[in-house]
């Protein structure tokens, strides 16, 4: 088997030499060019892209998004700029033994938090941030819990606040028993 290798390999070295500069060599090359029978079905002479591949769902995607389009990030990975979420808001707060503070690196939208009772938290949204046109979700953090609990909005359609009109207002309790609560750490989101 290793004396027919070298064999091998120049006799195959000799085609190609003479297949690349004859002309039946660039007959040849033209033939494996154009797959046999491919014109003459009508299939395209070079590789070109599905219809279907072009879109998600019938959404073809855009640099410039409108109505029915799936916007695309651009070279930095932000979103276009008519749908950027410069406005939206997120805290971490740590109850902090009754001296709430928002966690710096895991905040941003809100400037401070405040609590003038038992696991009742005021926080306020920096400028632009509109806490009246949309929906905020709260959550409990468990690292910085130091009991299980749980996180709720409240919303002056519910009753009367006890924290400013401009401000969120977030209740924070245990489940057993069921009570107001300083040691439960909560996430807040404002989209």
């Amino acid at each position: 088997m290793k004396q027919r290798l070298p064999l091998v390999l120049s006799s195959t070295a000799v085609i190609v030499a003479v297949l690349g500069a004859t002309p039946l060599g660039h007959a040849t090359r033209q033939l494996v060019r154009t797959v046999p029978f491919a014109k003459k079905a009508g299939y395209a002479t070079k590789a070109g892209v599905a219809a279907n591949a072009l879109a998600l769902n019938g959404h073809k995607s855009s640099t410039s998004p409108s109505g029915g389009t799936i916007p695309v990030l651009d070279a930095q990975g932000n979103l276009p700029s008519p749908i950027r979420l410069e406005r939206m808001a997120f805290a971490l707060v740590d109850p902090n033994g009754g001296s709430p503070r928002l966690v710096s690196g895991r905040t941003t939208g809100f400037v401070d938090v405040s609590s003038l009772s038992t696991g009742d938290y005021f926080l306020t949204p920096a400028s632009g941030v509109d806490l009246t046109t949309t929906s905020a979700v709260a959550s409990e953090e468990a690292s910085l819990s130091a009991v299980f609990g749980f996180a709720l909005i409240r919303y002056a359609a519910a009753g009367a606040l006890n924290c400013r009109a401009d401000q969120l207002e977030v209740k924070t309790a245990t489940d057993n028993p069921p009570e107001l609560s300083n040691k439960v750490a909560f996430t807040v989101i404002v989209p």
